[in-house]
């Protein structure tokens, strides 16, 4: 059942795929997500609204024009719009894509937080894996196939990455153990 598995996934789509053209506010874009997925009055719709703004530190921002956020912001403010309906699984599509490195670490630590905190199980698809190596459990590496799952440890080898990516990929492990695949960007 499509509306069953939809109650279950809160889904953040790449920032590309968001269209900046209407008018709204950070609160009207989490909003929308409440009115469509939950039933509710609009009291409680309101109050899971500010809850998910709140726990993604944009509550103080909720009138803010969406389209005006930086790249940090308005990722923060998607996550914020897939937890105002309460999912036990958040899916996220390169979630580090068009922010800065201070805004992918303050994602990748909001991301473990809901996973620790709030016991979200959090799905994320990266082609660069090291916002948040320290804090995956589990890793599926693909191209065009499944080439390896397990913990970090185990799939972010040098063979597993080589196949992944058809080249050598260095692999750096830091000083508190996690695997670092150095990839290269690429601008197409």
């Amino acid at each position: 059942d499509p509306e069953a598995v939809q109650r279950l996934i809160g889904y953040v789509p790449q920032q590309t795929a968001i269209n900046l053209s209407p008018p709204l506010s950070v609160r009207e874009v989490v909003s929308l997500a409440a009115h469509t997925r939950k039933s509710g009055c609009r009291g409680q719709i309101r109050s899971r609204v500010d809850k998910a703004l709140d726990m993604v530190g944009m509550l103080p921002m909720a009138r803010r024009p969406f389209r005006s956020l930086s790249g940090g912001q308005r990722q923060r403010t998607l996550i914020a719009r897939a937890l105002a309906v309460d999912p036990p699984v958040l899916v996220l599509d390169e979630p580090f894509g068009q922010v800065d490195a201070a805004s992918q670490a303050a994602i990748g630590e909001l991301l473990h937080h809901l996973a620790r905190s709030h016991g979200v199980t959090v799905m994320v698809v990266v082609h660069d894996v090291n916002p948040i190596c320290h804090f995956i459990t589990h890793s599926l590496l693909l191209h065009t196939r499944q080439i390896a799952f397990g913990t970090p440890l185990e799939v972010l080898t040098a063979e597993n990455l080589r196949e992944a990516y058809g080249t050598l990929v260095p692999v750096l492990v830091c000083e508190e153990g996690y695997r670092h695949p150095v990839i290269q960007a690429s601008h197409d």
